[in-house]
């Protein structure tokens, strides 16, 4: 009998870009402006990406989902799924080797990321 086989593991921390790649509505793509920089720590094939909006922080009726918190696994194939409870909005992406790459499709503001484990 074979052992099995050893779990994938995507662990570590991974760094790169995230940029706005679309706004719903009649908000302003500026309006989504966040910082540039995107960093998460993979632990046990999962990571939690928070993604502040600091001009919809602004916006009474927005203040309480101007920051909604992204919580993602990635599966053994490197296929990412993630749902954030605060806005009801999901994000996806893939892992192919030590490269993160996928969309966050927010409330009302839409990015992709891009990011290389260290």
């Amino acid at each position: 009998m074979a052992p099995p086989a050893a779990a994938v593991s995507y662990d570590g921390t991974y760094t790169g870009t995230l940029s706005v790649t679309g706004a719903a509505g009649s908000v302003n793509s500026r309006d989504c402006a966040t910082d540039p920089r995107f960093s998460v720590r993979v632990t046990g094939n999962q990571f939690s990406l928070p993604l502040p909006h600091p001009v919809l922080a602004n916006t009474p009726s927005l203040r309480g989902s101007a920051t909604p918190v992204y919580n993602a696994s990635i599966a053994p194939d490197g296929t990412i799924k993630g749902f954030s409870n605060d806005t009801n909005t999901t994000m996806d992406g893939r892992v192919a080797g030590t490269r993160m790459t996928g969309q966050v499709y927010g409330l009302l503001c839409y990015y992709a990321f891009t990011a290389d484990r260290n």
